[in-house]
């Protein structure tokens, strides 16, 4: 049946050893894809997390360089940069049609302005601040 051994014992169980070629998994350049790529949106700097629908104009995205970029979804235009975090965004949340809320592994939420492009309040501690 394809099985040729058991081998490895791991932290969660055995591993099954595969030597039939009749029953080798199939590689990357093997796998059929149907989708395809519509664009790139290329501006971040660091791995990208997150990814909110703002609108049907605009898509915001947000990740390990600390910043928030909304985008154009039909032109794939940069149209703002959100930055004031100094850390890693963990959350992003749409509040309103015009403001998203961050959290952060800075240990601050930040509540953004994403018409006029700046940032509403910063709630540290506990304290909200400008």
């Amino acid at each position: 049946d394809g099985i040729s051994s058991i081998s490895g014992a791991g932290a969660f169980g055995d591993g099954v050893g595969y030597d039939d070629a009749s029953t080798a998994l199939p590689t990357m350049s093997s796998v059929e894809n149907d989708l395809n790529e519509v664009q790139v949106l290329d501006g971040h700097r660091d791995i990208v997390r997150l990814l909110i629908k703002v609108d049907e104009h605009r898509v915001a995205s947000a990740g390990d360089d600390g910043r928030v970029l909304v985008w154009s979804s039909s032109s794939g235009a940069l149209l703002l940069s959100l930055e004031g975090h100094t850390r890693a965004i963990t959350s992003l949340v749409l509040l309103t049609q015009t403001r998203v809320v961050t959290g952060s592994s800075d240990k601050t939420i930040r509540i953004w302005d994403i018409e006029q492009g700046y940032c509403v309040r910063v709630l540290k501690n506990g304290i909200g601040g400008n």
